[in-house]
């Protein structure tokens, strides 16, 4: 296995029926920070992507110099 690179990607289209409230944009715009200091903490960084999850996933493993059958995917 190889280096881990953190990714969070909002895409928006993907979350229906349930879109993002003003609340969940709140807590984002302060834990999605907070997440980052942490891994740069930990030597390492949370990259933010937004569009299709799949079409930013792959162009982050591309920037990375990761092959795309390399990833793992997890919605939460």
């Amino acid at each position: 296995r190889g280096p881990v690179t953190p990714v969070w990607i909002w895409a928006a289209d993907e979350e229906a029926p349930h879109q993002t409230g003003g609340a969940q944009r709140w807590w984002l715009s302060r834990s999605l920070p907070a997440l980052d200091a942490s891994l740069r903490d930990a030597g390492s960084r949370l990259t933010l992507r937004h569009g299709p999850s799949a079409d930013a996933l792959i162009d982050v493993a591309r920037a990375v110099g990761a092959f795309p059958d390399a990833l793992e995917m997890r919605r939460t």
